[in-house]
Protein backbone atom coordinates (compact mmCIF):
# COMPACT_ATOMS: atom_id res chain seq x y z
CA UNK A 1 0.00 0.00 0.00
CA UNK A 2 1.53 3.35 -1.23
CA UNK A 3 -0.79 5.81 -1.31
CA UNK A 4 -4.15 6.61 0.79
CA UNK A 5 -7.14 9.07 -0.20
CA UNK A 6 -10.14 8.85 2.75
CA UNK A 7 -13.10 9.35 1.51
CA UNK A 8 -15.19 12.45 2.76
CA UNK A 9 -17.43 10.67 4.50
CA UNK A 10 -14.85 9.67 6.88
CA UNK A 11 -14.76 10.52 10.46
CA UNK A 12 -12.72 8.15 12.40
CA UNK A 13 -9.26 6.63 11.67
CA UNK A 14 -9.32 3.53 14.35
CA UNK A 15 -6.51 2.14 16.96
CA UNK A 16 -3.39 0.71 14.67
CA UNK A 17 -5.52 1.30 11.08
CA UNK A 18 -1.98 1.74 9.39
CA UNK A 19 0.26 -0.71 11.22
CA UNK A 20 2.77 -1.58 9.72
CA UNK A 21 2.19 -0.54 6.23
CA UNK A 22 6.21 0.04 6.11
CA UNK A 23 5.20 1.44 2.28
CA UNK A 24 2.80 3.79 2.52
CA UNK A 25 4.35 7.01 1.51
CA UNK A 26 0.80 9.74 1.19
CA UNK A 27 -2.38 9.83 3.11
CA UNK A 28 -5.28 12.62 2.64
CA UNK A 29 -6.88 13.22 5.68
CA UNK A 30 -10.03 14.97 4.28
CA UNK A 31 -11.99 17.61 6.64
CA UNK A 32 -14.57 15.59 9.00
CA UNK A 33 -12.59 13.35 10.16
CA UNK A 34 -12.61 14.23 14.56
CA UNK A 35 -9.99 11.05 15.74
CA UNK A 36 -7.31 9.38 14.96
CA UNK A 37 -6.06 6.49 17.59
CA UNK A 38 -3.60 4.94 19.14
CA UNK A 39 -0.80 4.18 16.99
CA UNK A 40 -2.66 4.70 14.04
CA UNK A 41 0.78 5.28 11.33
CA UNK A 42 2.79 3.19 13.56
CA UNK A 43 5.94 1.77 11.40
CA UNK A 44 4.81 3.50 8.29
CA UNK A 45 8.45 4.20 7.29
CA UNK A 46 8.04 5.45 3.98
CA UNK A 47 5.98 7.89 5.39
CA UNK A 48 7.23 11.75 5.10
CA UNK A 49 4.61 14.32 5.69
CA UNK A 50 1.22 14.30 6.77
CA UNK A 51 -1.72 16.96 7.21
CA UNK A 52 -4.07 17.28 10.33
CA UNK A 53 -7.05 18.99 9.00
CA UNK A 54 -9.22 21.62 11.35
CA UNK A 55 -12.00 19.46 12.15
CA UNK A 56 -9.63 17.04 14.29
CA UNK A 57 -10.53 16.92 17.36
CA UNK A 58 -8.85 13.89 19.51
CA UNK A 59 -5.30 11.99 18.66
CA UNK A 60 -4.29 8.75 20.18
CA UNK A 61 -0.81 8.34 21.36
CA UNK A 62 2.29 6.34 19.13
CA UNK A 63 0.22 8.09 16.12
CA UNK A 64 3.77 8.40 14.34
CA UNK A 65 5.86 5.94 16.45
CA UNK A 66 8.47 4.30 13.87
CA UNK A 67 8.08 6.80 11.11
CA UNK A 68 11.29 6.93 10.83
CA UNK A 69 11.12 9.49 7.55
CA UNK A 70 8.98 11.60 8.53
CA UNK A 71 10.29 14.94 8.16
CA UNK A 72 6.53 17.42 7.78
CA UNK A 73 4.12 17.26 10.69
CA UNK A 74 1.27 20.50 9.77
CA UNK A 75 -1.99 21.32 11.05
CA UNK A 76 -4.38 22.83 10.00
CA UNK A 77 -4.26 27.04 10.84
CA UNK A 78 -8.38 26.56 11.76
CA UNK A 79 -7.77 23.39 14.08
CA UNK A 80 -8.62 24.76 17.70
CA UNK A 81 -7.32 22.00 19.49
CA UNK A 82 -3.58 21.59 17.86
CA UNK A 83 -1.27 23.33 15.93
CA UNK A 84 2.03 22.62 14.44
CA UNK A 85 5.12 24.19 14.91
CA UNK A 86 9.01 23.33 13.81
CA UNK A 87 7.23 20.07 12.62
CA UNK A 88 5.89 19.22 16.61
CA UNK A 89 2.17 17.80 16.94
CA UNK A 90 1.18 20.07 19.66
CA UNK A 91 -1.77 20.02 21.74
CA UNK A 92 -2.46 23.31 22.25
CA UNK A 93 -4.37 23.71 26.10
CA UNK A 94 -2.37 21.64 27.50
CA UNK A 95 1.27 22.11 25.73
CA UNK A 96 1.86 18.78 25.13
CA UNK A 97 4.16 17.87 22.14
CA UNK A 98 2.15 14.48 21.67
CA UNK A 99 4.81 13.76 18.17
CA UNK A 100 7.75 14.73 16.41
CA UNK A 101 9.77 13.57 13.67
CA UNK A 102 13.06 13.75 12.81
CA UNK A 103 13.36 17.39 11.49
CA UNK A 104 11.66 18.17 14.82
CA UNK A 105 12.77 21.34 16.71
CA UNK A 106 11.41 21.99 19.90
CA UNK A 107 9.66 25.08 20.63
CA UNK A 108 11.50 27.35 23.16
CA UNK A 109 8.58 30.01 23.19
CA UNK A 110 6.28 28.35 26.07
CA UNK A 111 4.07 26.42 23.71
CA UNK A 112 5.46 23.61 25.07
CA UNK A 113 5.69 22.62 28.54
CA UNK A 114 5.47 19.01 28.11
CA UNK A 115 6.24 15.68 26.12
CA UNK A 116 4.43 12.85 25.93
CA UNK A 117 6.31 9.82 26.24
CA UNK A 118 5.69 8.36 22.62
CA UNK A 119 6.90 11.51 21.32
CA UNK A 120 10.19 10.52 19.48
CA UNK A 121 9.85 6.57 19.19
CA UNK A 122 11.73 4.62 17.04
CA UNK A 123 12.90 7.23 15.10
CA UNK A 124 16.00 6.12 13.65
CA UNK A 125 17.10 9.04 12.03
CA UNK A 126 16.96 11.56 14.85
CA UNK A 127 20.53 12.21 16.03
CA UNK A 128 20.17 15.34 18.20
CA UNK A 129 17.87 17.15 20.26
CA UNK A 130 17.62 20.16 21.89
CA UNK A 131 15.46 20.30 25.66
CA UNK A 132 14.39 24.11 26.26
CA UNK A 133 14.23 25.55 29.53
CA UNK A 134 9.77 25.89 29.30
CA UNK A 135 9.90 21.86 29.18
CA UNK A 136 9.04 21.01 32.91
CA UNK A 137 7.49 17.28 32.18
CA UNK A 138 9.08 14.25 29.80
CA UNK A 139 7.32 10.99 29.42
CA UNK A 140 9.44 7.68 30.31
CA UNK A 141 11.10 6.11 27.30
CA UNK A 142 10.72 9.09 24.86
CA UNK A 143 13.70 7.86 22.92
CA UNK A 144 12.85 4.14 23.03
CA UNK A 145 14.57 2.92 19.88
CA UNK A 146 16.37 6.16 18.41
CA UNK A 147 19.01 3.99 17.87
CA UNK A 148 21.12 6.85 16.06
CA UNK A 149 20.71 9.45 18.84
CA UNK A 150 24.09 11.19 19.86
CA UNK A 151 23.68 14.40 21.20
CA UNK A 152 20.78 15.75 23.98
CA UNK A 153 20.76 19.04 25.28
CA UNK A 154 19.22 20.83 27.74
CA UNK A 155 18.86 24.77 28.09
CA UNK A 156 21.06 25.97 31.04
CA UNK A 157 18.04 27.65 32.29
CA UNK A 158 15.86 24.85 32.39
CA UNK A 159 15.09 23.68 36.41
CA UNK A 160 13.83 20.60 36.31
CA UNK A 161 16.21 18.89 33.77
CA UNK A 162 19.89 18.82 32.79
CA UNK A 163 22.14 17.24 30.58
CA UNK A 164 25.95 16.21 30.99
CA UNK A 165 27.60 13.56 28.97
CA UNK A 166 25.20 13.24 26.84
CA UNK A 167 22.81 12.08 29.66
CA UNK A 168 19.32 14.16 30.21
CA UNK A 169 19.21 13.87 34.00
CA UNK A 170 15.87 14.60 36.01
CA UNK A 171 17.70 17.16 38.45
CA UNK A 172 15.91 16.93 41.80
CA UNK A 173 15.37 13.13 41.55
CA UNK A 174 18.91 12.53 39.91
CA UNK A 175 17.59 9.71 37.61
CA UNK A 176 19.23 9.28 34.50
CA UNK A 177 16.19 9.01 31.90
CA UNK A 178 17.81 9.38 28.27
CA UNK A 179 21.21 8.20 27.48
CA UNK A 180 22.76 8.14 23.70
CA UNK A 181 24.73 5.91 21.84
CA UNK A 182 28.16 7.93 23.35
CA UNK A 183 26.36 8.70 26.36
CA UNK A 184 28.83 8.78 29.38
CA UNK A 185 27.01 8.62 32.97
CA UNK A 186 28.30 11.08 35.37
CA UNK A 187 30.36 9.68 38.35
CA UNK A 188 30.03 13.31 40.46
CA UNK A 189 27.07 12.29 42.33
CA UNK A 190 24.09 13.86 40.07
CA UNK A 191 23.07 9.98 38.81
CA UNK A 192 21.90 7.74 41.39
CA UNK A 193 19.23 5.68 39.27
CA UNK A 194 19.43 4.62 35.61
CA UNK A 195 15.22 5.33 34.40
CA UNK A 196 13.27 2.39 32.55
CA UNK A 197 14.08 2.85 29.07
CA UNK A 198 16.94 5.41 29.13
CA UNK A 199 18.96 3.21 26.52
CA UNK A 200 15.92 1.36 24.87
CA UNK A 201 17.42 0.54 21.42
CA UNK A 202 20.36 2.36 21.23
CA UNK A 203 21.72 -0.26 18.90
CA UNK A 204 25.04 1.68 17.87
CA UNK A 205 26.01 1.76 22.17
CA UNK A 206 28.92 -0.50 22.53
CA UNK A 207 30.11 -0.01 25.68
CA UNK A 208 28.80 1.58 29.30
CA UNK A 209 30.10 2.23 32.80
CA UNK A 210 27.54 2.53 35.20
CA UNK A 211 29.37 5.05 38.49
CA UNK A 212 29.31 3.75 42.05
CA UNK A 213 27.02 6.53 42.55
CA UNK A 214 24.13 4.72 40.98
CA UNK A 215 21.98 2.55 43.27
CA UNK A 216 19.24 1.13 40.61
CA UNK A 217 18.91 -0.27 37.28
CA UNK A 218 15.93 0.41 35.69
CA UNK A 219 12.83 -1.29 33.74
CA UNK A 220 14.26 -1.81 30.25
CA UNK A 221 16.86 0.13 30.68
CA UNK A 222 19.26 -1.50 28.09
CA UNK A 223 17.22 -3.05 26.27
CA UNK A 224 18.09 -4.64 22.82
CA UNK A 225 21.36 -2.57 22.72
CA UNK A 226 22.53 -5.34 20.57
CA UNK A 227 26.24 -4.25 20.32
CA UNK A 228 26.59 -3.67 23.73
CA UNK A 229 29.84 -5.74 24.30
CA UNK A 230 30.75 -4.26 27.60
CA UNK A 231 29.09 -3.43 30.96
CA UNK A 232 30.70 -2.20 34.50
CA UNK A 233 28.46 -1.76 36.90
CA UNK A 234 29.27 0.20 39.60
CA UNK A 235 29.59 -0.88 43.22
CA UNK A 236 26.20 1.14 44.74
CA UNK A 237 24.13 -0.59 42.77
CA UNK A 238 21.21 -2.81 44.70
CA UNK A 239 19.25 -3.58 41.88
CA UNK A 240 19.08 -4.87 38.59
CA UNK A 241 15.13 -4.29 37.06
CA UNK A 242 13.39 -6.35 35.13
CA UNK A 243 14.38 -6.57 31.19
CA UNK A 244 17.34 -4.24 31.75
CA UNK A 245 19.73 -6.06 29.93
CA UNK A 246 17.37 -7.83 27.54
CA UNK A 247 18.18 -9.42 24.15
CA UNK A 248 21.95 -7.33 24.60
CA UNK A 249 23.20 -9.81 22.10
CA UNK A 250 26.49 -9.13 21.89
CA UNK A 251 27.13 -9.10 25.21
CA UNK A 252 29.88 -11.38 26.37
CA UNK A 253 30.33 -11.80 30.06
CA UNK A 254 29.29 -9.71 33.35
CA UNK A 255 29.89 -9.01 36.27
CA UNK A 256 26.87 -8.49 39.31
CA UNK A 257 29.00 -6.69 42.09
CA UNK A 258 28.23 -7.75 45.86
CA UNK A 259 26.10 -4.71 46.12
CA UNK A 260 23.11 -5.81 43.90
CA UNK A 261 20.11 -7.95 46.23
CA UNK A 262 18.47 -8.56 43.09
CA UNK A 263 18.10 -9.73 39.69
CA UNK A 264 14.77 -8.73 38.14
CA UNK A 265 12.39 -10.82 35.36
CA UNK A 266 13.97 -11.33 31.81
CA UNK A 267 17.14 -9.39 32.89
CA UNK A 268 19.80 -11.26 30.99
CA UNK A 269 17.02 -12.60 28.48
CA UNK A 270 18.41 -13.35 24.94
CA UNK A 271 22.08 -12.00 25.62
CA UNK A 272 23.14 -14.92 23.16
CA UNK A 273 26.98 -14.58 23.02
CA UNK A 274 26.83 -14.31 27.44
CA UNK A 275 29.25 -16.77 28.47
CA UNK A 276 30.73 -15.85 31.76
CA UNK A 277 28.13 -14.34 34.88
CA UNK A 278 29.60 -13.75 37.95
CA UNK A 279 26.55 -13.12 40.55
CA UNK A 280 27.98 -11.50 43.56
CA UNK A 281 27.45 -12.77 47.11
CA UNK A 282 24.64 -10.18 47.92
CA UNK A 283 22.17 -11.63 45.49
CA UNK A 284 18.76 -13.15 47.25
CA UNK A 285 16.52 -13.27 44.30
CA UNK A 286 17.21 -13.95 40.68
CA UNK A 287 13.63 -13.61 38.64
CA UNK A 288 11.57 -15.76 36.29
CA UNK A 289 13.40 -15.90 33.10
CA UNK A 290 16.28 -13.80 33.98
CA UNK A 291 18.99 -15.72 31.84
CA UNK A 292 16.50 -17.49 29.13
CA UNK A 293 18.15 -18.26 26.05
CA UNK A 294 21.61 -16.96 27.26
CA UNK A 295 22.56 -19.93 24.76
CA UNK A 296 26.60 -19.60 24.89
CA UNK A 297 26.64 -19.73 28.69
CA UNK A 298 28.24 -23.23 30.08
CA UNK A 299 28.25 -22.54 33.22
CA UNK A 300 27.31 -20.36 36.47
CA UNK A 301 28.36 -19.83 39.95
CA UNK A 302 25.02 -19.14 42.23
CA UNK A 303 26.13 -18.00 45.61
CA UNK A 304 24.35 -19.20 48.92
CA UNK A 305 23.12 -16.03 49.49
CA UNK A 306 20.55 -16.53 47.11
CA UNK A 307 17.13 -17.75 47.89
CA UNK A 308 14.75 -17.46 45.25
CA UNK A 309 15.41 -18.28 42.01
CA UNK A 310 11.95 -17.57 39.73
CA UNK A 311 10.53 -20.15 37.23
CA UNK A 312 12.40 -20.55 33.85
CA UNK A 313 15.12 -18.57 34.62
CA UNK A 314 17.68 -20.51 32.83
CA UNK A 315 15.34 -21.98 29.95
CA UNK A 316 16.69 -22.78 26.84
CA UNK A 317 20.34 -22.40 28.08
CA UNK A 318 21.11 -25.39 25.64
CA UNK A 319 25.14 -25.45 26.36
CA UNK A 320 24.69 -25.18 29.82
CA UNK A 321 25.76 -27.91 31.61
CA UNK A 322 27.12 -27.06 35.12
CA UNK A 323 26.03 -25.22 38.25
CA UNK A 324 28.54 -24.41 41.04
CA UNK A 325 26.48 -23.52 44.33
CA UNK A 326 28.34 -22.11 47.20
CA UNK A 327 25.69 -23.84 49.96
CA UNK A 328 24.49 -27.14 50.76
CA UNK A 329 22.57 -29.55 48.66
CA UNK A 330 19.78 -29.02 51.16
CA UNK A 331 19.61 -25.13 50.72
CA UNK A 332 19.29 -25.62 47.08
CA UNK A 333 16.31 -27.91 47.59
CA UNK A 334 14.67 -25.05 49.42
CA UNK A 335 15.01 -22.38 46.36
CA UNK A 336 12.08 -22.07 44.03
CA UNK A 337 13.33 -23.30 40.89
CA UNK A 338 12.58 -25.11 37.24
CA UNK A 339 16.40 -25.95 35.84
CA UNK A 340 17.20 -28.99 34.12
CA UNK A 341 21.49 -29.28 34.14
CA UNK A 342 23.17 -32.41 34.55
CA UNK A 343 25.88 -31.48 37.03
CA UNK A 344 25.50 -29.28 39.98
CA UNK A 345 28.35 -28.63 42.50
CA UNK A 346 27.61 -27.97 46.01
CA UNK A 347 29.60 -26.23 48.70
CA UNK A 348 31.69 -24.68 45.85
CA UNK A 349 34.47 -22.47 46.64
CA UNK A 350 34.98 -19.83 43.49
Amino acid sequence: LKSVILSDTCETIPDYSFHDCSSLRSITIPDGVTSIGFFAFRNCNCLTSIAIPDSITSIGGGIFTGCSNLENVTVSEENTKYHSASNCLIETESKTLIAGCKSSIIPDDGSVTSIDGYAFVVFDSLTSITIPSCVTSIGGGIFMGCSNLENVTVSEENTKYHSSGNCLIETESKTLIVGCKNSIIPDDGSVTSIGACAFDGRSSLTSITIPDSVTSIGHAAFYYCSSLKSVTIGNGVTSIGNQAFQDCSSLKNITIPDSVTSIGSDAFKGCSSLKSVTIGNGVTSIGSWAFQDCSSLTSITIPDSVTSIGAAAFSDCIRLTTVYYTGTEEQWAAISILLNVANIVYNYEP
